[in-house]
């Protein structure tokens, strides 16, 4: 193109070419011009530039820790949002207002906030703003206490955010307070007079650094106290107690610490639970109106049970050896007649007799012997609420059976588990005592194979008295002949588990699991420990149930502590409401179940740090771009907004010589250079 322009001037310089016909070497020069730069294939580029406005989204804190900020009530902070909203407005910044808790919901017109949201969920924000464009929003405004109790960590995923995101922190940099019995370990069952101990987890929250009274109570009756000190942001502290129980039966404990100034929530300052208080000894009483093969069996039987004192008075005439002084005067868990009476005993003795079972709720089991008169049994009768006997007592050896509900009994009894129910393998007996029972609360464990099935074993209990009747004479017999059977044992068995429910310790009254609370929030870990007490060795499993309207919702195996001695296990409380907890004990001697109930409040871990947490929100803004504001300098924030944008557009790149318009240049010079030349015969 250089080279052109030089020759052209050059031309006319020195050619002096005629002024009327110096166009066209300037026609020429343009077209040789145009196609030199057509050969080098220029782009063009255009340039734009404007101002666009953008839009704000205002994410307000809707969770439960917004409602608990002592200098930022729920309707102050109602009443600022709309004093908010008005100069967003007056700044002319277009702006959307939502709601956020475990989500994120749009804000209809008039809807206040209302502090109902169970958990805070920040990481949903960071992920809505990673997807925002820059030119159509200016940000995210998020007003909050920093609080976030959901969802993943907000520092994980900030770094991704394109637009900024503000902040305006609400509350107080110091925590609520707050003190609570976290849990209390405690065993499930406990012997009188035996040292138990009582192990107490107190929380505290906040900014807290006190010393505190930690309380035991049986009922309304103080046990003791011990001071312990509490130094708040989530600190846990155990207290112990060790103390013995001097009362029998289900006893109620409670554990209770003292309220502090400011306090969030002072219904968690006590904690109730109960243990089963089992006697450290059971005084068994044996009267025997003749010694017979039966007395070495009872007592052989009864010895090798824990935990059991066995007197024995032995009937000489109308005395009895050793006397019956420290009977009269001592109290007695069972009561056993055996082989009595043989003589005549006065009507006031019997009287003394009865209101001594009445008195002291004793049980009382009569086992038949060889030696009975029945002139004098009639008074016995009258005892255990029989009538229309019949004096059998006769050298026939009779079949007898388990009755159904003796064979569930006595399975539950067991401790043997080859051990097999076989009506076969069981000795005949001697039929002693044909009796007649018309009261609703006696019922047969076992049955004669006669014509009218004389009961063999007959039990009850009415006003809180046990009872048991065993009519055949040769009770030796049943204990003896199994020897070397499948079903040796049996007999052990047998009057080791009714002596127990005589004693009001055996059966499924062993099940004894307990909760560690009996109130929790969704998603707090529930604790259940606990023990059969009869057992003799560790059981098979345990399985821990929650059901809601008959449905299982969750479960657990329970793992046996050897160092504690119990079964222990955990799961999360879930369904908020009523729940019912089932626990399915299985040792080789059967199933047992224990039920229970326990409640589950809604979730308020938001209460657990109610505190504006500056750190997350300064950090999420420092990343991103945005600043940070305490909610009391709002207009500071409002005044560093800026809406508007300069935007720099780039148009298409174009190719001119690609253009249809570039041909028409091109052919019009030549068009007008070659009429030219033949006008005036340049040709």
């Amino acid at each position: 193109m250089l080279g052109s322009i030089i020759i052209m001037i050059w031309y006319i310089i020195y050619y002096k070419p005629e002024n009327g016909f110096s166009i066209l070497p300037l026609l020429r020069s343009f077209l040789v011009v145009i196609l030199l730069i057509g050969l080098l294939q220029p782009n063009i580029t255009q340039i734009i530039q404007g101002e666009k406005m953008r839009k704000l989204s205002v994410f307000v804190d809707n969770s439960m820790s917004m409602g608990y900020h002592t200098r930022n009530s729920l309707t102050r902070l109602n009443k600022d949002l709309s004093f908010f909203g008005e100069k967003l407005k007056n700044k002319d910044i277009q702006h959307s207002i939502y709601y956020f808790d475990q989500s994120v919901y749009p804000v209809t017109t008039g809807m206040p906030l209302t502090a109902a949201g169970s958990t805070t969920n920040i990481g949903e924000i960071i992920k809505i703003a990673k997807n925002e464009n820059p030119e159509i929003s200016m940000g995210y405004l998020m007003i909050t206490d920093g609080q976030n109790t959901l969802g993943i960590d907000p520092k994980q995923s900030v770094k991704d955010v394109s637009i900024p995101i503000f902040s305006l922190g609400v509350g107080d940099k110091s925590a609520l307070v707050d003190v609570s019995i976290k849990s209390v370990d405690a065993p499930t069952v406990a012997v009188k007079n035996e040292d138990i101990e009582i192990i107490g987890t107190v929380e505290s929250l906040g900014d807290v650094n006190k010393r505190l009274t930690v309380s035991l109570y049986n009922k309304n009756k103080l046990i003791g106290s011990k001071f312990i000190r509490v130094l708040g942001d989530g600190s846990q502290t155990n207290v112990r107690f060790r103390f013995n129980p001097d009362q029998l039966g289900q006893s109620l404990y409670s554990m209770r610490i003292s309220s502090i100034e400011d306090e969030l929530n002072i219904d968690n300052n006590q904690h109730s639970f109960s243990i089963s208080i089992l006697q450290d000894q059971y005084n068994v009483a044996i009267l025997t109106g003749a010694p017979s093969y039966n007395t070495g069996v009872l007592k052989q039987i009864l010895n090798r049970m824990s935990r059991i004192s066995v007197n024995h008075f032995i009937q000489h005439k109308k005395e009895f050896r050793p006397g019956l002084k420290e009977f009269w005067e001592k109290k007695y868990e069972l009561i056993i007649l055996d082989n009595f009476p043989v003589s005549q005993m006065s009507k006031s003795w019997y009287s003394f007799l009865k209101k001594k079972i009445g008195s002291q709720k004793s049980s009382l089991a009569w086992i038949a012997g060889p030696s009975i008169q029945e002139r004098y049994a009639s008074t016995v009768f009258s005892i255990l609420g029989l009538k229309d006997t019949k004096w059998m007592l006769e050298d026939k050896l009779t079949g007898w059976i388990m009755t159904s509900e003796g064979k569930n009994i006595i399975q539950s009894f067991g401790i043997h588990p080859d051990f097999i129910l076989r009506e076969l393998e069981f000795p005949p007996l001697n039929p002693g005592l044909q009796i007649s029972y018309q009261h609703s609360w006696m019922y047969p464990l076992a049955s004669f194979k006669n014509d009218v099935n004389d009961p063999v074993l007959l039990t009850g209990e009415t006003n809180n008295v046990r009872m048991a009747v065993w009519t055949p004479t040769n009770l030796h017999a049943l204990h003896y002949n199994l020897t070397s059977t499948q079903s040796e044992g049996f007999s052990e068995i047998l009057l080791s588990g009714l002596f127990s429910w005589l004693l009001r310790t055996g059966g499924n009254e062993t099940l004894h699991f307990r909760l560690n609370k009996n109130n929790y929030q969704q998603g707090e870990e529930i604790q259940i420990s606990g023990i059969r007490h009869s057992e003799s060795a560790k059981g098979e499993s345990a399985l821990f149930y929650i059901n809601i309207n008959d449905s299982i919702v969750s479960s657990t195996e329970l793992q046996f502590n050897p160092l504690l001695e119990r079964w222990e296990g955990s799961l999360w409380a879930s369904s908020p409401g009523t729940n019912e907890f089932i626990v399915e004990y299985q040792d080789n001697s059967g199933t047992y179940e224990q039920k229970g109930k326990f409640y589950v409040e809604k979730s308020q871990v938001e209460l657990n740090k109610v505190f504006l947490n500056e750190e997350l929100l300064k950090y999420i803004s420092g990343e991103t771009g945005g600043e940070y504001y305490h909610w009391a300098n709002m207009d500071s924030m409002i005044s560093h907004l800026n809406p508007k944008i300069t935007l720099t557009t780039e148009s298409n790149k174009t190719r001119p010589f690609e253009k249809w318009w570039i041909v028409v240049i091109l052919i019009s010079i030549l068009s007008l250079e070659w009429g030219i030349r033949r006008k005036f015969g340049f040709l």
